[in-house]
């Protein structure tokens, strides 16, 4: 059916489920499903194996808003699913990355407004919102982060937000300094809900350990609730460095630095901050 309607411009597939006994039946799907009309693809609450034929199966060179949920973490380095994807990348304003565990959530800042429920009319949105997590094999590895992530980076690099969250159910795929270091134009980090920042902040302190310079130098807001004294200690090292090299122009090994621009931060950690002098021409704001 999907093969036959190349004016199809709306498609979404939700909530539905198939038999144990169904589950087995090869799809019959040609090798290539072209929509040249397709602007907006929804697929949440499918069948694992229904949402990876259709998102590397599809070919939708104007879709402007995707909404995915559960996608396994082996269907992202699909050459079309990548292709896919990219028209809604390069049309949003910014593209919020979060990490949490093992599943990787993108999500543009303009968040496509999808109704689930039943349709009566359709009103065309735009922006991506894709969550990514390990199939039903338990596969993923750090290659299927890294492929997904560079396709971000090359049509999305500015106004890059990553976020980290804990998570209690899996160990994460890839540390925080690992994610950071393919996303060198992310202009906000942000660890919520005591997610440990020591790696974080340890890795912004430092170079990228590839020679290519100072991490994240487009840097300009940071959102952290440091634990201990040590990670306090971290975060006065980065405010100083920041400030010399912004300073400097960052003429250290030809580097180029952005002065951070905003602090969210516990107020207790402020007021230490400010005690140093660290704070002047900061926006700051308690957490």
């Amino acid at each position: 059916m999907l093969a036959s309607s190349p004016e199809l411009w709306y498609l979404s597939l939700s909530g539905f489920t198939e038999p144990s006994r169904a589950a087995a039946d090869k799809l019959d799907l040609p090798s290539a499903l072209p929509l040249p009309a397709l602007s907006t693809l929804v697929l949440q609450t499918i069948p694992e194996r229904f949402m990876v034929q259709l998102l590397t199966h599809i070919q939708a060179p104007v879709c402007s808003c995707i909404v995915a949920a559960d996608i396994p973490f082996y269907a992202v380095t699909n050459p079309n699913f990548q292709n896919l994807i990219t028209p809604a990348l390069r049309i949003s304003d910014g593209i919020r990355i979060t990490s949490s565990g093992a599943t990787l959530f993108i999500i543009s800042q303009q968040r496509p407004q999808i109704i689930l429920d039943w349709i009566d009319s359709v009103e065309e949105t735009v922006g991506i919102q894709i969550t990514i997590r390990r199939g039903a094999s338990g596969a993923a590895s750090k290659g299927d982060i890294q492929s997904v992530l560079k396709t971000v980076m090359v049509h999305a690099p500015s106004k890059l937000t990553v976020a980290f969250v804990p998570s209690s159910s899996a160990l994460p795929i890839m540390t925080a300094p690992e994610l950071l270091r393919l996303l060198p134009s992310t202009k906000e980090i942000g660890c919520y809900r005591l997610f440990a920042c020591h790696d974080v902040l340890q890795y912004l302190v430092t170079d990228d350990g590839e020679g290519s310079g100072f991490p994240c130098p487009d840097l300009e807001t940071l959102t952290l609730s440091p634990r201990d004294d040590t990670e306090v200690e971290l975060l006065r090292n980065l405010l100083r460095l920041r400030q010399n090299l912004s300073q400097s122009s960052g003429q250290r090994a030809g580097w180029s630095v952005r002065p951070l621009k905003s602090l969210f931060a516990p107020q207790s950690v402020l007021d230490m901050l400010n005690l140093d002098g660290l704070l002047e021409e900061l926006e700051t704001h308690s957490l």
